[in-house]
């Protein structure tokens, strides 16, 4: 989510709303909304699963009376608002309000209550709730657990069911040494009064139980006693949350073997929200082993890719994967070829269950002694028990196994490791290796006395070992050592001149062992290996614009590597749609060609919509630019389009100017509309946080511009199709509830668009949704109302008014006919009213009309006013009013 206030933004509307705040927060940027259908009690309507801190919810209310409105977050600030922003109830979470009338209100969330009115660009979980009735009599405690254990050093959440569900209930945790005696209230941990407790820290066993009370019975009930101990076995309380990993994409472990035991685990991925790419293995046959204290043993680990491969075993049983308890097995695996690497078990191992932690990742990334718990951003974490066993001593004759090796194709001088699986393992053993050309005639190595040894291979070998114990000895079964050519890196061909985000094929000939392609910006480097590219022909998206040089490097396990392969040159030519000149032009219609747009940059001066909320259709959440792309259209007759970037999270602005380098500059370029993120995706068939925004009163024939951008520097994997729909028909941008006069402080009126989705400015004031026009002060004001480019002007005018109790107040009475009138009206003035002046006001005491009296009988032609009750004032030159009313039919 993306949804943030610039400082400006929280400025202007503190001044638009300044008389209707007191002690609330309210706010502009909506975000999940829901509808409200029932009043039975405890019926919860999830408003929105990551609302922010600083959003409101757009809720309707179908049905009327209490509800209570809520947040996953604990100390957020409640304010609720009909949807002309007037305050209806305020508060901390949970806030109980009564909803007086059907229609929209506004729930806004903010982390803090006034005057600070908090964001934040967390998520929380917001809800309201058909409240319940005050309780009554006794209620009940509900029910907890009798015990659970929990890992030591942890907290434990406790919730009690069946308590009493209605209002005017208070919760009280309350907590124990043994039980039975001092209790005392909690006040540690979180949710002490609620009915779901969060406890502090525990070392010791604690016992707690509910409290609850209905304040309303002033009566008090208490649950049964639940025992929390932290006795956990320790073999379970390693940390598994957070550790990321690749979500399955890669980099994943495939098999887990402990040499010489039963331990022989193959393995698929799994990956979920709360641990990661993480598995956990109960112990069984083939998970889990009996370590010998002193022994040494090889573990075998195998991965799909390339991958720096990490072991751990907790020997002092303390619940920490310790730096001096990891083995790197590798830096750097090849997929799917098992990886063997030996450890020891200390001397001063704890014998008992204990874990053991295997971890891959993408080789060239941190997974070393320190990051048992890292959030890794690929890669895998599975978790075993083993169980560490004191040392025994050999009898009778041993089993000497069969002999493995850390590989058995390698090239002539590479080392190998020599291992043994499925041999004796005891105290008092002795070996002795022998190696052969053939597989017959055998020879002592001398010192080859431990398990394991390496080994320098120049030639075929044949190895095995022999196991003794005292006397009696035992021979393994031989492995075989071959001999792998070395590694071919060949010379690289395909086409050197092409477009950036296009994605060509290159290939690398004769090409042996594993491949590697690299990127680099000359040709000694420094070169960064392209993802995926691994094969003798790849494929490779060209970017950033310019000269680049690609090579690859040919391995082998236990080889040298091949970089002999000169560097290959490919001009890189900015793509279609980099430069505000070189535009794609788009047809109406629907589109199935996919944009990316990693590698495209920004130009000097390259105008940009204002930003602070990303659901408006007039800016952008910032004011950032990173991979921008460039369109145009031709608006069709309708003069109204729709366009849309549904794939990926994109941001995208239309723009007029009258060429393409009025576009490097805000003062030539005019912003016709802009979004950046879609509210209503879920229905428009976009992906979460994607694009869409309507333009209008576009000249039919005309070229327009589109500014595509990715939210964030985009990567390979980002691209979107970008439509622009016709929408057939003109847009009606006008809007009704303007008067065309008012009086000072007369009744207000609701502006209301033709089409929503606008914002009205009146006088300096912008504000959306449908504001009130409030006549607080005489003078001549000009509402405007913009949506999609379009914009409809009205003025008014205010004017200061006599009431027509004013003008009822005076010294006698006019002479009136007919009355009621239809055409004309007469009035019969007095001998001193001559030469004076006659008024005409309306009920609400305007006045309509004045003109001077020539004569006693004055006639006034009342055929244009409306049906009504009017009032005529006669004012003589010695000052004497007289008052009159009539009623036009």
């Amino acid at each position: 989510m993306k949804h943030t206030f610039t400082f400006i933004k929280m400025i202007v509307l503190v001044v638009v709303f300044s008389f209707k705040l007191n002690a609330q927060c309210t706010f502009t940027s909506p975000f999940g909304g829901a509808t409200v259908t029932s009043t039975v009690a405890g019926t919860s309507v999830t408003l929105s699963t990551c609302n922010y801190g600083g959003e409101y919810a757009p809720t309707t209310f179908s049905v009327t009376g209490p509800f209570v409105f809520g947040s996953s977050v604990a100390s957020d600030y409640i304010t609720i608002t009909d949807a002309s922003n007037n305050i209806l109830a305020f508060g901390p979470q949970p806030l109980a309000a009564t909803i007086p009338t059907v229609g929209l209100y506004w729930v806004h969330f903010a982390t803090s209550g006034p005057p600070t009115c908090g964001t934040q660009n967390n998520c929380r979980v917001t809800t309201v709730m058909a409240a319940y009735p005050p309780c009554t009599g006794m209620p009940s405690a509900g029910t907890v657990p009798a015990s659970f254990s929990i890992c030591p050093n942890t907290s434990a959440v406790i919730t009690s069911t069946g308590t009493t569900a209605a209002s005017a209930i208070v919760y009280q945790w309350q907590q124990s040494p043994n039980g039975t005696t001092g209790w005392t209230n909690v006040t540690t941990g979180s949710g002490f009064n609620t009915a779901s407790l969060s406890t502090a820290s525990l070392t010791a066993l604690t016992y707690y139980r509910l409290v609850v009370t209905c304040t309303t019975s002033a009566m008090s009930a208490t649950s049964s006693v639940l025992s929390v101990n932290p006795n956990k076995p320790v073999s379970l309380c390693y940390c598994a949350t957070n550790l990321g990993g690749s979500n399955c994409s890669g980099d994943f472990i495939t098999n887990v073997s402990i040499l010489s035991t039963g331990f022989n685990n193959t393995s698929a991925c799994l990956s979920n929200t709360l641990n990661g790419t993480y598995s956990q293995f109960p112990p069984s046959a083939t998970t889990s082993a009996s370590l010998m204290i002193g022994a040494t043993y090889s573990i075998s680990i195998t991965t799909n890719n390339n991958n720096i491969e990490s072991l751990w075993i907790d020997y002092n049983q303390n619940g920490i994967y310790e730096a001096s308890e990891h083995t790197q097995v590798c830096l750097t695996s090849t997929a799917s070829v098992a990886t063997i690497a030996t450890f020891t078990v200390p001397g001063t191992a704890l014998a008992g269950q204990t874990g053991m932690r295997v971890r891959s990742r993408l080789n060239g990334n941190q997974n070393g002694p320190n990051d048992a718990c890292l959030n890794m951003g690929s890669g895998e974490c599975e978790d075993y028990v083993v169980t560490i066993v004191p040392a025994t001593a050999c009898t009778g004759v041993p089993n000497a196994g069969t002999a493995i090796s850390s590989s058995t194709l390698v090239c002539a001088g590479s080392v190998v490791n020599l291992s043994l699986s499925g041999a004796t393992v005891s105290s008092g053993l002795t070996y002795q290796w022998q190696s052969s050309p053939n597989g017959t005639a055998w020879t002592a190595i001398p010192g080859a006395t431990t398990v394991p040894v390496s080994r320098t291979i120049t030639a075929v070998t044949y190895f095995r070992c022999i196991v003794s114990c005292g006397t009696n000895t035992a021979t393994s079964v031989a492995v075989q050592i071959n001999i792998q050519p070395p590694p071919v890196a060949g010379v690289i061909s395909g086409p050197n001149n092409v477009n950036s985000t296009s994605v060509n094929s290159y290939t690398v000939a004769p090409a042996t062992g594993n491949l590697q392609w690299y990127r680099g910006t000359s040709s000694n480097g420094p070169w960064t290996a392209v993802t995926g590219a691994t094969a003798n022909i790849s494929s490779i998206i060209a970017n950033p614009p310019g000269v680049l040089y690609y090579a690859v490097i040919a391995s082998f396990p236990g080889c040298l590597s091949d970089t002999t392969n000169a560097a290959y040159t490919v001009t890189v030519n900015p793509a279609p749609g980099d430069n505000v000149c070189n535009a794609i032009p788009l047809s109406i219609g629907t589109s199935t060609v996919y944009y990316k747009l990693q590698g495209c940059t920004t130009q000097s001066g390259e105008v940009v919509p204002p930003g602070g909320n990303c659901q408006t259709s007039t800016t952008w959440c910032n004011t950032n630019l990173d991979n921008t792309r460039w369109f145009t259209f031709v608006a069709p007759l309708s003069g109204h389009v729709k366009i849309h970037a549904p794939d990926f999270d994109t941001q995208v602005a239309i723009w007029k100017a009258s060429n393409c380098n009025g576009l490097l500059s805000p003062s030539t370029a005019t912003l016709i509309s802009a979004n950046d993120d879609d509210s209503t995706y879920t229905t428009s068939g976009g992906v979460i946080y994607s694009s869409l925004v309507y333009a209008a009163c576009l000249t039919p024939g005309a070229t327009y511009y589109i500014q595509l951008d990715s939210y964030s520097p985009a990567t390979a994997a980002d691209s979107t199709r970008l439509m622009v729909t016709d929408m057939g028909s003109p847009l009606n941008a006008s809007f009704t509830g303007l008067n065309a006069t008012y009086c000072v402080n007369g009744a207000a009126t609701t502006l209301a668009p033709a089409t929503a989705g606008g914002v009205f400015t009146i006088g300096t004031n912008t504000v959306s949704g449908n504001p009130i026009f409030v006549p607080s002060a005489a003078g001549n004001y000009t509402v405007t109302y913009d949506i999609y480019g379009c914009k409809t002007q009205s003025t008014t005018v205010v004017s200061v008014c006599t009431s027509v109790s004013e003008l009822d107040n005076t010294n006698g009475a006019l002479t009136l006919y007919p009355n009621p009138a239809a055409e004309v009206l007469t009035v019969m003035v007095s001998n001193e009213q001559v030469f004076g002046t006659i008024e005409v006001y309306d009920i609400i005491g305007k006045r309509l009309t004045q003109a001077p009296i020539n004569q006693r009988e004055v006639v006034l032609n009342v055929a244009d006013l409306a049906k009504g009750v009017y009032v005529i004032r006669v004012n003589s030159k010695s000052g004497e009013v007289r008052t009159g009313r009539f009623v036009k039919n």
